[in-house]
Formats: C-alpha cells, structure tokens, sequence
C-alpha cells in the first residue's frame, strides 16, 4: 500500500505555510540529495504560494472564508504532496503529457468533432499526472473525487442505483439494470487520456505504467456507495489501471524516515525492479540472471568498495590517479555495495562471459594489490560459496556479504560464432573484442548486463530504441553504476 494523503486537512493559511516548509524542506533537504532532482517541484512550491495568498485573503474577510475553504484546492494540494512522499523514486510532480488522439476511420472523411483528417492528425491532446514515480516508469494519478460526486456525477448520467419512482418508465429501468456508466464519467475520460500517452511515451524503451490514488473514495458507509466506489475501482482496474482509495492506504513516511525520498508499495507490473535506479537516474528491466560487464567485477573487487568510512579516507592517495582519488572521496559519501549494486544484485543470478573472466584476470593481474588478487579469485571461484570461501571474503571486506547476493560469479561458456550475423546488434562492430562478447550475450539472451561503461550503455540503449521489431518483447537492457578502479598499492594500517 501507498501512503495516505490527509486531504481532509483543514485548508487554513497556516496548514498551507506548515505544507510549503515541509516541501522546502524536503527540496534542499539530504533526503533529495541522495537521488534525482525532483522535476516541476519548484512549480509545486509555486503553486502552493497561490494557494496561500488566496486563504489569507480570504481570512481577511471571515464572510465569505468559508466559501474560499469549500472551494479551496489546499487539500489536493495536501494529497499530491503525501503521495509523492510515498513514492519509490518520484521523478516528477504536476507534469503535462502530450499525445495523438486515436482517430477512428468509422468516423469519416470529417475526422473528429467535424474536423478534416488532417486536422484531426495534427491536434494533440493533453493529460496531467500528479505525480511521477520510479524514474518515469509509472504515472500517479491523484483525485481527490468523493463517493457522493461520483454518485452525483452518475445520476446527471441517468443512472440510478434504485428506482426514483413507483411508475418508473422502461427507458430508465433498463438503463439501471446495465450498472452505473463508468465509462462516462471524467475521471475515466482522464484515464482514457493517461492510458494513450502512456502508450505514446518511451522510459528506457518501455511505457509507464498507471496508478490512480483516490484518498477520499474511503469505503463508504451507503450500501449503495459502497457498490459505486467497488465497482469503479474494479473498472480502471480491468483497464489496467491499478487503483487505490483511502481505505487502503498507509500514513505517509515523516522526512525523517524517508530513505531514499521514499518507500512505495503500489506493485509494480512486469519484472522491472521500482529500487534499483541507475547512476543517470533511469530505470531499467533487470532479468532474473545477470550478465557482469569487466567493469563491475572491477568494482565488486577494489579496495575502494569495500572499505567503510572513516578506512576509506584514510587509504593513502600520494601518487594516484586523479580519478581514484575522486572515486574514493565519492564513496566516502555513498556507499556503492550496499547503496547500489547489492539492491540491483540480491536474489539474481549472476554470471559472466569466459572473455570477460579472462580479460578480468589479466587487468588484477597487472593492476591489482594482494589484497584485491585475494578478493578476485574468491569472485570467480568455482567451489560455490562455503563456510570457508565466506570466511576468506569476510576478512577482505567491511560490509557484510548479504546471503541473497549469489556470489562468486558463474563463469558461460559464450562466442560470438555462436550468434547468427543477422541477430547481431549493430554496435557490435564499434566494441573491442573483450567488450563485443559482454554486450553481444546480453543483448542475444535477453540478460541485463551491469556495467559503469558509459559509452557502452549509451550504444546499447540507442539500438534498443531504434529496433522497432523488439516491440512487445523484454529488450536488452544495461543497467549503469559508478566506477571503480582497482586500488593497486597496498592498504597502510
């Protein structure tokens, strides 16, 4: 379940300070600072000043406050904002989606609403989603609508969940017998709008998916709402839309206990993984076995992993290359084992090709100190992982090795003569021989590889989006992390 938003809050111009601070707060606060920057947040804060110029004006006047309140969009406001404290990884708050309205050939040479095909082309329709959760990869939808408007808006419909009189005609009894015009209500003409942008919209090649939040759509206490409020939700949800109301939802997390900017339990459809979020801030579909470029194993082998502060400050440094340095200052401040590549690792199979293994043995080789010679042989051991082979690692590491994380690495057996030339991608050709195999096995087996090689990732990404024939198929996918480079010189205690 998703967090509560307490939408019934009373729209009073101290409610609306006390709801500004707590957004600023959070803005400049750590908990932002760990991940994406929040899109349309200051319009958010923006929006809000409004809200608050209009209460304290309307607190001027006592005579006409209460109508001000009434119509007052502070508790939306109020929803938006908890809601967005509850998501996994928002991206976005109060963002406008364009989209090619479906145009129906029965319509006619007239096209839409009396417009020419050409014009009917050309116009774009428009939706707003409040909140945008996981890196782009699903849409919130917050409504603040009640039971009662929705049983008001059906009875402007014509429809009636009991007859309205004795002498009730047929016209009328039939139209209540065939249940309530779900399908014609706005907040399913919005659904409709959000389900053909979502189709329209790429997020690392796939198409967001939809929630809706509906806080004040409690289980009611009306028998007759209560069948309203079921069966519209049982309506967006055969859509494909996943719906919430307020009965369903938690309180939302206070800043203090916010994570990473939140925690979220709206499921998430497929098998793309709302936690693991790349080094460039985008999501992308993990499959149930990885596939380790040379540069992760680098990373899960260097001293600079797995040293914890105050150690890794107190590595020595005289005579390294600027990007050591800078890479043991960054993870002075973030943690790259357990902050990213063990929530992306847990619960997976992890493999590699025999050219990276090979690649990989030769770099420790050359570059790597004893200690990181030790941790190499421990990663691609082939006895599994026994009691012996966790004591070893442990006395090599500062953080504890999850049992969920599948180490050592299983080394496949993989050629690229294997392949036929037609399945070859086509940045094959602009890789070096080491790197060609990593990508090409990924991109053939449909494993996601996870790599810090930027370039690589940037190749890849752009052919997944280029090859329309991958529609409606799990694509390759290269999940991307912060490098790290073997340390080489020998740890100083």
């Amino acid at each position: 379940m998703t967090s509560t938003p307490t939408s019934a809050t009373s729209a009073t111009p101290s409610a609306c300070q006390s709801l500004i601070q707590e957004v600023q707060t959070y803005r400049y606060g750590p908990a932002l600072q760990r991940q994406r920057k929040i899109s349309g947040i200051a319009q958010f804060v923006e929006i809000l000043h409004k809200e608050l110029a209009v209460l304290e004006k309307a607190a001027e006047n006592p005579a006409n406050a209460g109508h001000v309140i009434e119509s007052s969009n502070f508790g939306y406001l109020r929803a938006v904002w908890d809601v967005a404290r509850g998501a996994k990884r928002v991206a976005g708050l109060m963002k406008t989606f364009y989209f090619k309205p479906a145009w129906s050939k029965e319509e006619g040479s007239e096209g839409t609403n009396g417009r020419s095909k050409t014009q009917a082309r050309k116009t774009k329709g428009m939706v707003m989603v409040e909140v945008i959760d996981n890196a782009g990869l699903r849409w919130i939808k917050v409504s603040t609508i009640t039971a009662r408007r929705l049983r008001y808006e059906l009875a402007d419909l014509g429809w009636y969940g009991h007859p309205q009189s004795d002498t009730e005609d047929e016209e009328s009894t039939e139209r209540r017998q065939c249940g309530p015009p779900y399908e014609e209500l706005q907040l399913t003409s919005i659904a409709q709008k959000l389900i053909q942008a979502s189709a329209q919209e790429r997020i690392q090649y796939l198409h967001p998916e939809i929630a809706f939040v509906l806080p004040n759509l409690a289980q009611p206490a009306s028998p007759e709402e209560k069948e309203i409020v079921d069966g519209y939700t049982n309506y967006l949800r055969n859509l494909g839309i996943q719906a919430q109301i307020g009965s369903e939802l938690l309180p939302p997390p206070t800043l203090e206990t916010l994570p990473n900017g939140g925690s979220s339990s709206l499921a998430c459809t497929g098998d793309v993984d709302p936690d693991p979020v790349n080094v460039d801030g985008t999501a992308t579909p993990l499959s149930p076995t990885l596939n380790l470029d040379i540069t992760t194993l680098l990373a899960l082998t260097s001293d600079i992993s797995h040293y914890t502060h105050p150690t890794i400050t107190h590595l020595p440094s005289h005579g390294q290359h600027p990007a050591i340095a800078h890479q043991i200052a960054c993870e002075s401040q973030s943690h790259l084992l357990v902050g990213s590549l063990w929530p992306v690792l847990e619960g997976r199979g992890l493999e590699c090709t025999e050219g990276a293994a090979e690649k990989y043995r030769e770099v420790v080789g050359l570059v790597g100190n004893g200690e990181e010679k030790e941790r190499a042989s421990l990663l691609l051991h082939e006895g599994g992982r026994t009691p012996e082979w966790e004591e070893k690692w442990s006395k090599l590491s500062e953080y504890e090795l999850p049992r969920s994380i599948q180490l050592p690495v299983k080394i496949v057996p993989f050629t690229l003569e294997d392949v036929p030339t037609e399945e070859l991608p086509g940045f094959t050709s602009r890789l070096s021989k080491a790197a060609r195999e990593v990508f090409v096995v990924g991109w053939v087996q449909r494993k996601t590889s996870i790599t810090a090689n930027k370039a690589i990732t940037k190749m890849v990404r752009q052919e997944t989006e280029d090859r329309h024939e991958l529609e409606g198929e799990r694509r390759p996918g290269v999940w991307l992390h912060e490098a790290r480079s073997l340390r080489g010189d020998k740890r100083e205690d």
